[in-house]
């Protein structure tokens, strides 16, 4: 997981998880300052599964020193 700086496209951050594949990332927690990571393992090989056995967890990342923002309701 990278973090990218919007104005100059330059990578601030990296994230390494013990997994093959990452599928989403959300912030959390009461102040949103949780980062959650979803991971997969479909398509993986057996052998691919025994190197990263934890393919298919979500992740929580504490201590980034960065929050998300609020979701907003739209009313339709």
């Amino acid at each position: 997981v990278i973090q990218i700086d919007p104005n100059t496209g330059k990578q601030l951050r990296a994230v390494t998880l013990p997994v093959k594949f990452v599928t989403s990332v959300a912030f959390g927690g009461a102040n949103l300052d949780v980062l959650y990571v979803t991971s997969a393992q479909i398509g993986m090989t057996d052998e691919e599964l025994k190197k990263s056995p934890a393919s298919g967890a979500v992740f929580a990342v504490h201590g980034l020193g960065t929050v998300g923002t609020p979701m907003y309701n739209a009313k339709m």
